[in-house]
């Protein structure tokens, strides 16, 4: 057997910089704590929230999939036929800890589309790290001295670039509002190894300190190019909205001040809509369309739904699991106001209220905000065959929110969670933006637009009524 050689390094660099969380993430431990069903991963000493190396690298890794010199930056993948198969990554990324402070608490639930109530044992909550947490980031590449050096650092570029523009998220349930990030500046070294005086330079780096050199963009900070990267094609929808009543329940406060039975999930004092419950409110809605479409005895619906939002909850126990392409973001409301109401439940049989039986809550009345909806209607390397259709399904979902015919959140029965569409930019690929305007209660839209999305609604049914 031939023994392998080592491989040549002649410059190491040294990459720094603060990746800044924009919206709360779940870097979950995998395991179950006191008080939450999932806790996010703390060092074993030091205590403090952990972003392991192996996740960053994932994500950057994950962001450029496609290109075919992933296996020069990132390593070869085991068992493949790449470039420098099964090949030692020639990027060295470090585990980041972040300064502890409070984490917040989120709860979640699975609902059964039969019955719109909590399915079984789907009630769970997570711990998660808040917006404005700061993971100070340390990588190193290592140049060989080959030809194929120029491609690693224009690859690592577009993974960094993209990272700094928040085209790449962290954590788990990234589809749902988690984990947003970016980062505002890098800070760059470079070591000649081959000179005694780079080497020794490079030894006596401390890790835990910020490099000396001013901040800059990635591509200035490395004098490189991007190398250009192949995105799935997106449908983008940004739908603003005025709201009614909206009561999206919060974990139960656990300081023991009195507050009323039920308050409206919030973040940093203002109220949100979370991506989770709204990708559940559209789920359900897009489940009632393809079975009112869909032919008898078809089976085209629920192959399309998996696609748009992922395989249902057991899905990992058939070794189906996928991630959902519909991506949807937390949303905050502006302007809105709490309302403390008494509520009373009644005995159906004396008419009279029951005993025990006040309660109360505080929804949030009034106020806009904005829906931010991606969906990836390609896998890249080739044109989904259901790509028009599930266009044209997200955009009968957005007629549904935009008329107040889809409500949000809980006590929708007694008039809550209605929204009202006001302006919405949507962009389709290849295409030029689509302004939705809502004036005096007609809708404006352009005539070509139009019929664009007559195209797509006719592509979903006809995707849907095929046997």
């Amino acid at each position: 057997m031939r023994a392998q050689r080592s491989r040549r390094v002649i410059e190491q660099i040294v990459i720094t910089g603060d990746l800044v969380l924009t919206s709360p993430a779940l870097l979950g431990s995998g395991e179950q704590g006191q008080r939450t069903d999932l806790e996010i991963a703390r060092d074993a000493v030091a205590g403090q929230p952990l972003l392991p190396g192996t996740s960053l690298a994932g994500a950057l890794r994950a962001y450029v999939a496609t290109h075919c010199d992933v296996p020069l930056v990132f390593g070869g993948a085991k068992g493949g036929d790449q470039l420098d198969q099964g090949g030692q990554s020639s990027l060295i990324v470090e585990d980041s800890l972040a300064q502890d402070q409070p984490t917040i608490v989120r709860d979640g639930v699975r609902i059964d589309p039969r019955t719109r109530t909590v399915d079984g044992n789907g009630k769970f909550d997570m711990e998660l790290l808040p917006a404005g947490a700061i993971f100070p980031l340390r990588l190193e590449l290592q140049l060989h001295g080959d030809s194929h050096d120029t491609q690693r650092l224009a690859l690592l570029t577009a993974a960094l670039d993209a990272l700094e523009r928040g085209e790449i998220s962290i954590g788990a349930r990234r589809t749902r509002g988690l984990g947003r990030c970016m980062v505002a500046g890098w800070k760059v070294q470079r070591f000649d190894l081959r000179q005694p005086a780079g080497l020794v330079a490079w030894l006596r780096t401390d890790p835990t300190l910020p490099l000396p050199e001013e901040p800059q963009a990635i591509a200035v900070a490395l004098a490189t190019t991007p190398a250009p990267i192949v995105r799935p094609r997106e449908l983008r929808i940004a739908a603003n909205f005025m709201v009614e009543s909206l009561l999206i329940r919060a974990p139960a406060p656990v300081n023991g001040l009195r507050q009323p039975d039920t308050v409206h999930l919030t973040e940093a004092g203002r109220p949100i809509i979370p991506g989770s419950s709204l990708a559940g409110a559209l789920r359900a809605r897009a489940d009632q369309i393809v079975k009112t479409i869909e032919t008898i005895g078809g089976s085209q619906g629920t192959q399309l739904i998996n696609a748009m939002f992922g395989p249902q909850h057991n899905a990992h126990e058939q070794n189906q699991a996928k991630a959902s392409g519909l991506i949807v973001d937390d949303a905050h409301i502006i302007d809105s106001q709490p309302l403390v109401q008494q509520r009373i439940s009644i005995d159906r049989f004396t008419g009279g209220a029951l005993d025990t039986a006040l309660f109360s809550e505080q929804p949030v009345l009034g106020g806009t905000t904005t829906l931010q909806l991606r969906l990836r209607m390609d896998d890249c390397e080739q044109k989904s065959e259901n790509g028009d259709a599930m266009a044209g399904l997200l955009l009968l979902l957005l007629k549904d929110l935009w008329t107040a015919d889809l409500p949000l959140g809980g006590t929708s029965s007694i008039g809550r969670g209605r929204l009202h569409g006001t302006a919405a930019t949507i962009r389709l690929p290849d295409s030029t933006p689509c302004m939705l305007t809502q004036q005096s209660g007609r809708l404006s839209i352009d005539t070509v637009q139009r019929a664009e999305f007559e195209r797509l609604v006719a592509a979903l049914h006809t995707y849907l009524e095929a046997k």
